[in-house]
């Protein structure tokens, strides 16, 4: 963040929307038609604006190329990340769902104790690390935990751009209960956001990306069938030459 300002690093974290979807078409040979292409740049867009409101002018921002490629590289180790442990929860193994979940978690638990000894040591040494912690603090941290499970269950029996777009759809639902309860004012770039979104939405997970899946599939088959025939004429021209 001292690189480069607020705006370009909203824009550069939410990169790692199209990253996803370009890695899973890469790793998991899951192909997008067109209108799920458009559906997922619809996302990044949508996102982008309805966050733009928490970000200030900077009177003292300097060019900085070194910043603006860490910002990419931290969307593309992200969406690499969500890939990768998409990738550990589908292989195929006997381990039961919640022990596979605790075996990536424990490296995360393992991290934090480590900083927490580095920049707290007294902390760390006073064996009193709930000091402080209320009600409101434990249910948060529930809340994370169940938040981290979810994740975990869209990743094992779905993929990371559901995970995607399910989190954009809390947004909006985020957006509307803050406004019910806390009152928040929603202002025209959050609308804007919204109704980007919704429509990414209905584009990718409508029923014209399966027609269109449907035509994508129909017409591979046909080049590979032509492949095939083609391939069996040659082995028989040679074979006749042979001869």
């Amino acid at each position: 963040m001292t690189k480069v300002n607020g705006i370009t690093f909203l824009i550069s974290r939410n990169l790692s929307i199209i990253f996803t979807a370009i890695l899973s078409q890469l790793f998991f040979n899951r192909r997008l038609c067109s209108i799920q292409w458009v559906a997922v740049i619809l996302l990044f867009l949508g996102a982008t604006t309805s966050q733009l409101h928490n970000c200030q002018k900077e009177s003292n921002f300097q060019f900085s190329l070194i910043g603006y490629f860490l910002c990419i590289f931290l969307a593309l180790i992200s969406s690499s990340v969500g890939i990768y442990t998409e990738y550990i929860y589908k292989k195929p193994n006997h381990i039961p769902f919640l022990i596979q979940n605790l075996q990536m978690y424990i490296f995360g638990i393992l991290v934090n104790i480590i900083a927490l000894y580095i920049f707290d040591k007294n902390q760390f040494l006073s064996n009193n690390w709930f000091q402080g912690f209320s009600t409101i603090t434990y249910a948060i941290i529930l809340n994370h935990a169940l938040s981290g499970i979810a994740t975990a269950i869209a990743l094992k029996f779905s993929n990371n751009i559901t995970k995607v777009f399910t989190s954009a759809f809390a947004m909006v639902i985020s957006s509307f209960v803050s406004l019910a309860i806390f009152g928040d004012f929603i202002g025209i770039q959050i609308y804007l956001g919204i109704g980007i979104v919704v429509c990414a939405l209905f584009l990718f997970f409508g029923p014209g990306t399966e027609i269109e899946l449907k035509n994508m599939n129909l017409g591979n088959n046909n080049n590979q069938n032509n492949n095939n025939e083609n391939n069996y004429q040659n082995n028989n021209n040679e074979n006749n030459k042979s001869k």
